[in-house]
Formats: C-alpha cells, structure tokens, sequence
C-alpha cells in the first residue's frame, strides 16, 4: 500500500524533527 509507505515517511520525518527539537532545547 502506498499510503502505508507515506505514513512511515511522515512518521520518521516527524520523529526526527522531535528529535533536533529536543536536543536543541535540552
């Protein structure tokens, strides 16, 4: 399914915008 695939995207892509927001902030 491609939109299986566009979530995954989507979800690694937020999880690394979490990530730099949090090392910045810490």
């Amino acid at each position: 399914m491609r939109t299986n695939k566009q979530v995954a995207g989507v979800r690694s892509n937020w999880m690394f915008c979490i990530f730099l927001h949090w090392t910045f902030t810490s």
